[in-house]
């Protein structure tokens, strides 16, 4: 920020994950350190390979340096992760009913059993779930992300 430019290109996509460590965990760690990145290919730490650590909640420091990290982008025109989670929310919730209140249930059905060469016995049970509990649950975390 600060600087003038005349054109931005990404190189991998928009949608790169980040990690934010604190910087005494920072120096021990020497892929960081030598490449100012992690490596790929290696286990996560022990206790860091569950899922709260992606699904958890937000710690406020963490959710401090978001906020602030929003207010700049917005600044120069950039959308940022709460605006295209609840985006992709409304989306989810309203293809959840078009699929399984619109749409004809034999065309479902055909896309579900790949045109009758997959055996479509569990089509009750999926129909169920895109009706019911796929837009409850797609509810359920469009009011959390706008209630955090």
């Amino acid at each position: 920020f600060g600087k003038e430019c005349k054109r931005v290109s990404t190189t991998v996509g928009p949608e790169q994950e980040y990690f934010l460590i604190n910087k005494e965990d920072y120096a021990k760690r020497r892929d960081l350190v030598f490449t100012g990145r992690t490596l790929f290919g290696a286990m996560p730490p022990k206790g860091q390979e569950m899922e709260d650590h992606y699904f958890g909640s937000i710690r406020p420091r963490v959710k401090a340096y978001m906020d602030d990290l929003d207010a700049e982008l917005w600044k120069l025109g950039v959308f940022c992760v709460p605006i295209i989670v609840s985006i992709l929310c409304i989306v989810g919730f309203f293809a959840c009913l078009f699929i399984g209140w619109y749409v004809p249930k034999s065309v479902v059905r055909d896309e579900f059993t790949n045109w009758g060469t997959l055996k479509g016995s569990l089509f009750g049970l999926f129909l169920f779930c895109v009706r019911f509990i796929c837009p409850t649950g797609i509810l359920a975390v469009f009011v959390n992300q706008l209630l955090s």
